[in-house]
């Protein structure tokens, strides 16, 4: 049997692509914010620790990290891996931490990225359990 065959077969796998699509716009979001955050820091009066570029070089280090991370989750899912959608679930639950954080401070633009980052990180849930449910054994 072919790869194209087998995996056409996998009622599981469009979902878990699906999931993959959402994994790679959060990893491509969070680097983007790791770079505009660092190039902030770096510009505003104030310094954040207590050396002034160390910490918005620490600051964009960690969030390219997790971007990084959250990019081998998308490829894991896209490859239609079931060992990635266990930290796929997990990130979504910080997914929808963080748009709890940015809805409920301040508001307007803030407010508005926050429901994005819910809207990304209700369907990536969706998506994972979708996975889980069409990959369950048939009675």
């Amino acid at each position: 049997m072919s790869m194209s065959s087998e995996s056409s077969s996998d009622p599981a796998l469009p979902a878990l692509r699906t999931a993959g699509l959402i994994a790679g716009a959060e990893a491509l979001l969070l680097f983007v914010n790791g770079v505009v955050v660092g190039i902030s820091a770096l510009h505003s009066q104030g310094s954040i620790g207590s050396t002034p570029t160390v910490a918005p070089l620490a600051l964009t280090s960690i969030f390219i990290v997790f971007a990084v991370a959250v990019g081998a989750v998308c490829r894991g899912l896209l490859k239609g891996s079931r060992g990635a959608r266990t930290p796929f679930m997990l990130i979504q639950v910080f997914v929808l931490i963080s748009a709890y954080t940015l809805m409920t401070g301040q508001a307007g633009l803030y407010q508005a990225i926050g429901l994005l980052v819910a809207v990304l990180g209700i369907a990536g849930l969706a998506m994972g359990v979708i996975s889980i449910i069409r990959d369950s054994p048939e009675e």
